[in-house]
């Protein structure tokens, strides 16, 4: 398989993270800050593909850097 087939009919992207923010856009599970939880669940009961896992630098309210992990799957 090629990237090329691989990334086509990509139609709907969802943003994971490892700062838990909601629930499953497709059923009641909770996203939870175990992000390896959370993409298996959209891989394994909403049949995602995972398109990319990285991480994301960000400051908090006192200027503290802190990292997230973000997870991008595409259904």
């Amino acid at each position: 398989m090629t990237a090329q087939t691989y990334y086509e009919g990509i139609t709907h992207i969802v943003e994971l993270s490892s700062d838990p923010s909601n629930n499953c856009e497709l059923c009641s599970f909770r996203i939870r800050s175990n992000i390896a939880e959370s993409i298996n669940h959209y891989i394994k009961e909403n049949g995602y593909k995972l398109l990319h896992v990285g991480q994301q630098t960000s400051r908090d309210q006192d200027g503290n850097l802190f990292q997230l992990t973000k997870a991008l799957v595409d259904k």
